[in-house]
């Protein structure tokens, strides 16, 4: 099974693109945090056990394991080192991602059990910049005040 991810905007922030799965589309947006993003290539993909769920997994090229999840925006992509996927509410954010996951890890369970190789493969191809939207501005900046009013309080 070949799973691709195909990265076609990047502003700096963010990277966004789409998910297929053997060359069909599977999840219509993916989001990714600029600077934690894997550089593009083809990685072994997994499926790991976290008790009664899976979990998407590969390692990238420094033997860090990441994953694939259903979050919310860029934000999630950055707190757990991993792609978050679903269709695109406002760029950098995403809604339905667990049911697009649920219905992929299904599919990747079926082929794991029946001895199929995963991968996972990282294009930038079709990379275009992009620009942050005035919603991810606004908020930056105000993060960045509160960040620095802790900073002066300590």
């Amino acid at each position: 099974m070949k799973i691709e991810i195909r990265r076609w905007g990047d502003n700096g922030l963010y990277t966004e693109g789409q998910m297929l799965v053997n060359g069909k589309m599977a999840i219509p947006y993916t989001v990714e945090y600029h600077d934690n993003k894997v550089k593009a290539g083809t990685y072994k993909a997994y499926l790991r056990k976290d008790g009664e769920k899976y979990t998407l997994s590969y390692v990238d090229d420094t033997a860090t394991e990441r994953i694939i999840i259903a979050g919310h925006s860029f934000i999630s992509a950055w707190k757990e080192q991993a792609v978050v996927v679903g269709d695109r509410l406002i760029p950098g954010a995403v809604y339905k991602g667990r049911h697009h996951l649920a219905r992929l890890i299904n599919r990747i369970a079926k082929a794991a059990k029946a001895g199929k190789k995963i991968t996972l493969t990282f294009n930038e191809d079709e990379m275009q910049p992009t620009s942050i939207i005035r919603h991810w501005s606004v908020a930056l900046n105000s993060a960045c005040l509160a960040a620095r009013n802790d900073a002066v309080a300590k």
